[in-house]
């Protein structure tokens, strides 16, 4: 592992100290979870990522009526649009 040192305020180093305490864990484990919690999360959120980008693609009131049954039919054509290869 590799030695960070990190500033922080009084109230954000005491409730570290308080939940590491509570959870029977260090303060650098505590903020190492976080970090990767993070990263999950910010992996999962990534507005560049086709996921995300789908996001809104479709408004409510154009909903085709066979969307649950043909959605990777809609998936593909969407993607294909997308890069420009439809």
């Amino acid at each position: 592992m590799v030695r960070v040192q990190l500033h922080l305020s009084e109230d954000e180093d005491g409730w570290l100290e308080y939940e590491a305490k509570r959870l029977g864990t260090s303060k650098s484990a505590l903020v190492r979870e976080a970090l990767q919690a993070f990263r999950v999360q910010s992996d999962v959120l990534d507005p560049d990522s086709p996921e995300m980008q789908i996001v809104g693609w479709i408004k409510s009131d154009d909903l085709p009526n066979d969307l649950a049954e043909n959605h990777d039919k809609y998936l593909m054509d969407w993607e294909l649009e997308r890069t420009g290869l439809a």
